[in-house]
């Protein structure tokens, strides 16, 4: 992050690590293995580099922070943070889960893709780890370890976005969620509850279909179902008009 920078050019690196309370997305972007290993050609670079970028201007427009882009066993994963320096909110957990839930329509409507987002919020140190020749500024933490396994557990059902207890209840009264029971995760003794930030009639909307196949075509996706209340719409739209007037107006004070 740009804050950082500072203490980077002046080898006062130290100075940049803290603890922070930190909302975390595990994505993963529903490439099947079969394509990712077929990746070679230019035009494949250019499908790759529009899938990012969806995922980018999802994650940005709520002032979230991209920190990590892998591809390894575990297929194309991408960490977003919301809470870094210098941008942090008090509803960032809310910024996180509307990222995640446009993430989810954005690829599934533009590139056929049904992702697979683990979202959980918790204390993580954040600081510059490395040596002076090979360092980045990386996020640690209990929290990013459950959000890597709500990610895992999420793509072996059928995607979409899982979030933990703590996003839950600090976002309970702004969404409606639908309760998926409790799982058990590597790491953790006690089972933890998870949940989908949507409604039951809603699931459809984020993830895959239940004949869909591992292979690198998917049925073509059904047009987002419409909310089945006129209030429920409303409240929904609302709030996101709020949260992203709220960038808007503070834009322009600082312009």
């Amino acid at each position: 992050p740009a804050a950082v920078r500072p203490y980077v050019e002046t080898h006062e690196e130290l100075w940049a690590a803290e603890t922070r309370d930190l909302t975390v997305l595990f994505v993963n972007l529903g490439i099947s293995e079969q394509k990712l290993t077929s990746l070679s050609t230019e035009e494949d670079l250019h499908w790759m580099h529009s899938i990012l970028y969806i995922v980018q201007n999802a994650v940005y427009q709520y002032e979230g922070s991209i920190n990590k882009f892998l591809m390894d066993d575990k297929g194309s994963t991408l960490i977003a943070v919301f809470g870094l320096p210098p941008l942090s909110h008090e509803d960032d957990p809310l910024r996180a889960l509307f990222a995640a839930m446009q993430i989810c329509t954005e690829l599934k409507i533009q590139k056929n893709l049904y992702p697979s987002v683990g979202v959980t919020t918790g204390l993580a140190f954040c600081g510059i780890i490395g040596n002076p020749s090979r360092r980045e500024y990386s996020i640690l933490g209990n929290c990013v370890n459950l959000a890597a396994r709500l990610m895992t557990h999420s793509k072996k059902k059928r995607g979409g976005v899982i979030c933990d207890g703590a996003t839950w209840h600090i976002t309970r009264q702004d969404l409606k969620f639908y309760s998926l029971g409790k799982i058990k995760v590597k790491g953790i003794k006690k089972p933890i509850k998870i949940f989908h930030p949507y409604a039951k009639e809603h699931v459809g909307e984020f993830t895959r279909p239940t004949h869909h196949t591992n292979g690198d075509r998917y049925d073509t996706p059904t047009q987002l179902q419409r909310r089945d209340t006129e209030d429920d719409n409303i409240r929904f739209i609302e709030k996101s008009e709020r949260v992203s007037d709220s960038f808007g107006s503070k834009n322009s004070k600082n312009s």
